[in-house]
């Protein structure tokens, strides 16, 4: 039996949820199989109910809010004898460090709460400052199953049409972009401390920090392939083109 990880399917054929690329990274670089199960964005409540997975917050009205990824592991089942179910990226990875032990260590002794500090100034720093342009991009790349559920969500909380949302090309775009490009600028300052010739998070081994950066690095390379290969690619002296080549190999492939 094998891992079965809860996701959204798009039209490039692999994932494209950053939180779902690097969990799938995680797997593949512990060498544990897995199989994918595509939920459309209107099916994910009633499909995680039916499995027992565990919600990962709570919507403003306080109805509980489910998200993938999640992953079912049969092979180590919970109390009752059902498969073992968990919900939200960080908490699944703590899961499989745990359980799979063995081989493609992620969390070094003494790094974790280094690494989840890493993810939160990720996000906000970089992660929520770019994702407004590319949530039209988002919302292409679905299937039909999901974009009116996706378009009605996301012009509920951004209270914006999707095509309104930093149009290629405009002011909003072009400052955001500034903004990531500095925050990068930033992060290689920080990374330089590992001396400059460690493109990992932590000096000298991948680990989850890894992951995070690249499957961020991945939502640019995908919806933006000509601003991937003609800038970024080239920013801090090619820092980041280094830092997503030693990631790529444990990527989901099309």
């Amino acid at each position: 039996m094998t891992i079965t990880i809860y996701d959204v399917p798009g039209q490039t054929g692999k994932s494209f949820i950053p939180l779902c690329v690097r969990v799938k990274a995680v797997l593949n670089y512990k060498g544990i199989p897995y199989n994918t199960v595509w939920v459309e964005y209107p099916e994910i409540a009633a499909t995680m109910r039916k499995i027992g997975a565990a919600p990962t917050s709570t919507k403003p009205d306080g109805s509980p809010h489910y998200t993938v990824p999640v992953i079912s592991d049969p092979d180590h089942p919970s109390e009752d004898g059902s498969p073992t179910v968990i919900s939200d990226s960080w908490k699944i990875v703590e899961y499989l460090e745990e359980t799979y032990p063995s081989s493609g260590v992620v969390f070094p002794t003494g790094t974790k709460s280094l690494q989840f500090l890493f993810q939160q100034h990720l996000s906000k720093a970089l992660i929520s400052v770019i994702i407004p342009a590319y949530i039209f991009k988002m919302f292409q790349n679905l299937q039909d199953g999901s974009k009116e559920y996706f378009r009605q969500t996301r012009e509920t909380f951004f209270n914006k049409k999707l095509e309104e949302l930093h149009p290629e090309g405009s002011e909003e775009w072009k400052e955001a972009w500034k903004s990531v490009e500095k925050g990068f600028a930033d992060l290689a300052l920080v990374l330089d401390k590992n001396g400059e010739d460690s493109h990992c998070v932590l000096e000298g081994t991948i680990t989850y920090a890894d992951f995070i950066l690249a499957s961020f690095l991945d939502i640019i390379a995908t919806f933006t392939p000509e601003k991937w290969e003609e800038e970024i690619k080239l920013w801090d002296n090619g820092r980041w083109a280094i830092a997503m080549g030693k990631c790529l190999p444990y990527f989901e492939k099309a």
